[in-house]
């Protein structure tokens, strides 16, 4: 788990082996035997602020060994896994009263990004603009309240689509595409329509918006870095969008 944020831990991380087959016990004293336990895994936790994991469990053991019957041994114990936390400051916070299986160790998180890094996209939930007809009304400069940061930029795209044929209070996101969220059917929903860019300023999404009696929305953001740049030289970040619109007569 990365995280730009604090990450705090208050329940359970599991990454467990697996239990080993047991002897069968039909077979009596000739049973076959039982299987080793299967190894434990990682558990990863790097942010960018603080860790806490006070109240906390993280356990990455091996899984126990099989049950034996009759004159065959036990299966052996899966070996155990490997717990890394890493914070902005190398501090954890909590450890003395966590749970933490088998071992583990701590470090400072101090990333950098390299050219050509994926961009990050971040994808909002819908909103009901609560109206058959909402009209989408010009964007300025005052709609978008960011923190940018030269050499990387931030593009904004806006999507809309109707109601659900089966409950009228939701999207109807039958029309997208369940891995891409591009639309299926254009008079159901709406393509990915752009909105802000850092390199070509704000859009006019207006004329792709309108007029179809949509009336729910949602907002694309991508993040895309430039090489060299850490947490500590301030990162771009979006605080608020805000959406104008009208609806009909009003």
């Amino acid at each position: 788990l990365t995280s730009a944020g604090d990450i705090t831990v208050t329940g359970s991380l599991e990454a467990r082996g697996g239990s080993g087959g047991s002897s069968h016990p039909s077979t009596g004293n000739y049973s076959g035997a039982p299987g080793g336990g299967g190894a434990g895994g990682s558990i990863a936790l790097y942010s960018s602020g603080l860790v806490d994991v006070a109240g906390g469990t993280l356990d990455a053991g091996g899984g126990p060994g099989g049950i034996p019957l009759g004159w065959v041994g036990a299966g052996g114990a899966g070996g155990g896994g490997y717990i890394r936390l890493e914070s902005a400051s190398g501090a954890v916070a909590g450890i003395p009263a966590a749970t933490l299986l088998p071992d583990y160790s701590t470090g400072t998180y101090d990333p950098e990004s390299l050219e050509g890094d994926p961009p990050t996209v971040f994808t909002g939930a819908w909103f009901d603009l609560g109206a058959m007809e909402p009209e989408i009304l010009p964007f300025g400069p005052e709609h978008f309240v960011e923190q940018g940061v030269p050499g990387c930029s931030i593009d904004y795209e806006i999507q809309m689509c109707g109601a659900s044929p089966l409950d009228g209070g939701l999207p109807d996101t039958a029309a997208l595409d369940p891995g891409t969220g591009d639309s299926t059917d254009p008079d159901r929903a709406s393509p990915w329509v752009p909105l802000r860019s850092t390199a070509g300023g704000i859009q006019d999404p207006r004329p792709a918006l309108n007029g179809r009696g949509w009336r729910f929305f949602r907002i694309r953001i991508t993040f895309t870095l430039k090489g060299g740049l850490r947490a500590g030289d301030g990162l771009p970040f979006v605080e608020e969008v805000r959406i104008p619109f009208r609806v009909q007569g009003g």
